[in-house]
């Protein structure tokens, strides 16, 4: 470590060297200054070491609430599609048979606006129709 004035020789864990390593790539900083924010960094009285709990507390607390409130989303969008789901099966009729013209299917609800219509038209064309256990 070369400081500017006298400098002092240390030997130090390589835990702790590889720490404030880690501290000098992620942060674009020289020996010197990540050396300085490790320091900072370890006493417990300092306002970096302060700001660092609270921005990780922080972080959590975000995180924790995301994850509550993505839970909450789920669980509201999962009872609003089984309570949506039962109300169209108890309070809606719905209809569907394949056009004879492209197969593809027509789709008869009574929330349609001519639905009496509609009723009519297929009471009419099911009027012969019947169970195979009443056919017999």
């Amino acid at each position: 470590m070369s400081q500017k004035g006298p400098s002092i020789r240390v030997s130090i864990p390589r835990a702790l060297y590889e720490g404030i390593l880690r501290i000098q790539l992620n942060e674009g900083l020289d020996f010197e200054a990540a050396a300085t924010r490790a320091a900072s960094l370890l006493d417990p009285n300092s306002v970096l070491f302060k700001q660092e709990v609270q921005k990780a507390a922080q972080q959590l607390e975000r995180t924790q609430f995301l994850q509550q409130t993505n839970k909450a989303r789920a669980t509201i969008r999962n009872a609003g599609y089984i309570e949506g789901s039962e109300y169209v099966r108890t309070h809606e009729v719905h209809f569907e048979v394949p056009c004879p013209k492209c197969s593809k299917p027509m789709k008869f609800s009574n929330t349609d606006s001519n639905w009496e219509e509609i009723k009519k038209t297929l009471y009419d064309a099911f009027k012969t129709w019947s169970h195979t256990a009443c056919k017999k």
